[in-house]
């Protein structure tokens, strides 16, 4: 394990079917550990990007290669005493005029902030949503950086929707249910939406 770490949660699904194939809600005996981490919100972090950049290409306010310029940014911010607030990237430097194809490649944190700010938070909220986030996530800019949270689950789900093209399948944990006669009491099957376009 990482320094620092000792809990952690896994979901993997089934593309095709959206099926689950694990969900792991943590690590260590279930007795003494039963908050499912896979089913509870955590910062989504990083893992927010594509849903910046696929808004933006969505709308044309970008495309791959376009030019952003990864350099320092002041954003009007009443609750920093500065007024500002002054994003950084993760490591502490600037990589200055890059393609939009670099800047999610290298997950930079000012490009996406660019992006976000012309494309519209609650275009990219609406993005997320229709890929599967179930979530509530707040039109903020810090949105962009991934500094609000979403369950694993979700996320997964989402990011399925990507691999579909644009489909959009809510997650089966349940295929089907019978009783001891074996008549079906609960059947699930996917129901399949085209949510995106497949534009990536």
């Amino acid at each position: 394990a990482a320094a620092g770490i000792n809990q952690g949660a896994i979901v993997t699904l089934d593309v095709d079917t959206a099926e689950i194939r694990v969900l792991v809600g943590g690590v260590g005996n279930f007795w003494q550990y039963q908050y499912n981490r896979a089913t509870n919100p955590h910062t989504i972090g990083s893992a927010i990007k594509p849903f910046v950049y696929l808004t933006a290409f969505m709308n044309g306010v970008i495309d791959p290669s376009t030019i952003i310029d990864d350099a320092p940014i002041k954003i009007p911010d009443v609750s920093q005493e500065s007024g500002y607030w002054k994003p950084s990237n993760f490591d502490n430097e600037f990589h200055g005029p890059i393609t939009a194809r670099a800047a999610l490649i290298f997950s930079r944190n000012i490009p996406a902030i660019k992006v976000a700010m012309k494309t519209g938070i609650n275009n990219i909220i609406d993005t997320a949503h229709k890929a599967g986030i179930k979530s509530k996530l707040e039109p903020l800019l810090s949105l962009a950086l991934g500094a609000q949270a979403v369950t694993p689950l979700e996320l997964a789900t989402a990011y399925s929707t990507f691999a579909r093209g644009g489909v959009q399948i809510d997650p089966i944990l349940i295929r089907k249910i019978t009783d001891s006669q074996g008549r079906v009491l609960e059947l699930n099957k996917p129901v399949a939406k085209n949510s995106l376009p497949e534009m990536y």
